[in-house]
């Protein structure tokens, strides 16, 4: 399989599972905006699939149907559930109409079905294997993405999140030196500040630098609750200390930070 389709597919995958977790926020907004991204997810994928038939896509969603089944004389599967996502996506984009929380729940098994058979049937590529981990460029916080996966697996839900918090720290220390000179300075003791208003600007500082790292406050706020505080000696040494009981953090709490970090890796790779 050329690599090209191979990212390709995996970022279908992701924006797959970045409209599941969307619509998991259970507001009218998080689940129109799952569907608009669930319709990228598959229309990502199908293109994909038409290029490996040498079929020239065309403009309307649902034309993909007939133009495969016109290639390969088999119909791909799905149709009448992706025509209902497809009407969805119309609705509310073009008429402003809010799709259902109910119906778009029910649809997202049946495209993730579609996105699974479909990779399957045409492309020979096991869609549920793609792992989101390959889309990190970055080595050290690819293999604590993968060390926070398998941990999960085993039921190790406080290593995982540590592994998550260490990936974290690396990725944002390769942003850091990236775009350091167009970061804000924080207030250092060398000025006569009073110390609560330095406090305070430092605050403020951290929180525009955060967004200048394409880092979403609220979302690092969440993900700092639920990892623990990691420090490093100048040798490398790591000191982790946890404010919380981790074993109380559940598997929703591990898919929001692996979610957090993939995303934060790709925005890096994006603004490269």
């Amino acid at each position: 399989m050329i690599p090209d389709y191979v990212k390709r597919v995996t970022y279908s995958k992701y924006l797959l599972a970045r409209a599941k977790f969307l619509h998991k926020e259970a507001n009218e907004l998080s689940s129109a905006e799952a569907v608009l991204v669930m319709h990228d997810a598959a229309e990502m994928l199908m293109r994909v699939i038409t290029d490996h038939l040498g079929v020239n896509p065309s403009d309307k969603f649902m034309d993909f149907w007939k133009l495969v089944k016109d290639k390969t004389g088999s119909e791909p599967p799905r149709k009448g559930a992706m025509d209902r996502l497809n009407n969805l996506r119309v609705g509310f984009k073009h008429k402003g109409n809010l799709p259902n929380s109910n119906v778009v729940a029910d649809l997202i098994p049946l495209v993730t079905d579609f996105c699974t058979e479909t990779a399957e049937q045409y492309l020979g590529i096991d869609y549920e294997a793609m792992s989101l981990t390959d889309l990190i460029p970055n080595s050290q916080a690819r293999d604590k993405v993968r060390e926070a996966e398998k941990a999960k697996a085993d039921g190790d839900i406080p290593r995982a999140l540590l592994a998550l918090g260490v990936a974290f720290d690396t990725l944002h220390y390769e942003a850091y030196k990236r775009d350091s000179l167009g970061l804000i300075s924080k207030v250092s003791g060398r000025y006569d500040w009073d110390h609560g208003a330095a406090v305070a600007i430092n605050k403020v500082v951290e929180t525009v630098n955060m967004l200048i790292l394409g880092i979403h406050p609220p979302k690092l706020r969440r993900f700092s609750v639920c990892t623990p505080i990691r420090t490093y000696a100048e040798s490398g040494a790591m000191q982790v200390v946890w404010t919380h009981d981790p074993n109380r953090l559940s598997a929703g709490d591990y898919e929001f930070c692996h979610q957090f970090v993939i995303e934060f890796a790709l925005r890096l790779v994006l603004s490269s």
